[in-house]
């Protein structure tokens, strides 16, 4: 019998960083003590006026969602992409987490599609934070994302998807960061705060 994707990367692939999981678990959310050097790592990338409102922080551990980022990313080296690994920011309402725990990012629930119709990043957490949905309300979270990115181009409103060769569109020199392909992010943590 063929290994699972999920057994594969519990076995073989996950992240140093993660508490063991049971392969039946499809998410784990695993809180950060503020003491921890793994908070401190993930803090020191949060510019320093943001980190003030943090509350709390969990890392996230989905081994099918990281799979299939780690195959992604494996198919855009094997094709000889120029692919980089940004961590960037999307921030939108707390009752959204479990749901992109689960499910990852979607771009079909993209409603600020000004660069792209696609999910955007910046790396700018305020930046982020600013354009998050107002309807998000006032408790948000901060989702610090891995995203691969390679040829970048403008993006507009009409952008449905990047023309060829591009996988990646941009707006607001460079504060805007829009993909377009599942699998193409991973949200490594979720920093809790409000607004």
């Amino acid at each position: 019998m063929e290994p699972s994707l999920v057994s594969c990367v519990l076995g073989r692939h996950k992240p140093s960083t993660w508490n063991y999981m049971s392969p039946t678990k499809e998410v784990e959310l695993v809180p950060l003590s503020k003491c921890c050097s793994e908070f401190d790592s993930v803090i020191q990338s949060i510019d320093t006026t943001f980190r003030n409102k943090i509350s709390s922080m969990v890392r996230v551990q989905n081994p099918f969602l990281w799979g299939s980022y780690l195959l992604k990313r494996e198919e855009c080296l094997n094709r000889g992409a120029d692919v980089t690994e940004k961590k960037l920011f999307h921030a939108t309402g707390e009752l959204n987490v479990l749901s992109i725990c689960q499910n990852n990012l979607d771009w079909r629930r993209s409603t600020r599609t000004k660069f792209g119709q696609g999910v955007s990043f910046s790396p700018s957490e305020d930046y982020a934070n600013m354009y998050c949905n107002q309807l998000a309300g006032s408790m948000r979270a901060l989702i610090i994302a891995t995203v691969l990115v390679g040829r970048e181009t403008q993006g507009n409103c009409g952008t449905i998807i990047p023309p060829r060769p591009y996988d990646t569109t941009i707006g607001r020199y460079g504060q805007v960061v829009v993909k377009y392909n599942d699998n193409e992010f991973y949200p490594l943590y979720v920093a809790y705060y409000s607004r």
